[in-house]
């Protein structure tokens, strides 16, 4: 997994050549880089990120994968396009969601006590989601009442 490293010169080519019109299969072409790869910065592109073009990498927030999944999996749409969305990689979205179904957690910690700091995450989501549950509960309860008082 993982390709080669592209350097920057070439990626702000890609973005002058799409700041000019072309589409990412001409700017493929033209550059000799997979169309894939080309699509996933004019997809970007046109959701108005640049910053594809001159940072190395990008480090993801935890809160911002979160959401991420949490949309993709309660919505019908596509997996690239909620990645365009959020400002990350779809593999880095996919894999995202599989670490929540699996797991629970959207990334998994890495390091000795991995399994331990795994636990932890799923206590603490256990709890938030208890917490939630019997908030919503105290809500419903309120609303039932107030309807059978009617």
């Amino acid at each position: 997994m993982g390709g080669k490293r592209i350097a920057k010169e070439i990626k702000q080519k890609a973005l002058e050549l799409f700041q000019q019109g072309f589409s990412y299969k001409a700017t493929s072409s033209q550059l000799s880089l997979k169309q894939s790869t080309v699509n996933n910065w004019y997809l970007l592109f046109r959701s108005g990120d640049t910053s594809w073009a001159t940072a190395k990498y990008r480090k993801t927030n935890i809160g911002v994968l979160q959401r991420a999944v949490d949309e993709y999996l309660n919505t019908g749409q596509g997996y690239k396009t909620i990645a365009v969305k959020y400002g990350i990689s779809p593999s880095t979205l996919l894999t995202a969601k599989r670490n929540f179904v699996n797991y629970g957690v959207v990334q998994l910690s890495r390091g000795r006590n991995s399994m331990q700091c795994l636990q932890e995450q799923k206590q603490k989501i256990k709890k938030e989601f208890r917490q939630q549950r019997k908030r919503l509960e105290g809500k419903l309860a309120s609303v039932e009442s107030a309807l059978s008082c009617m």
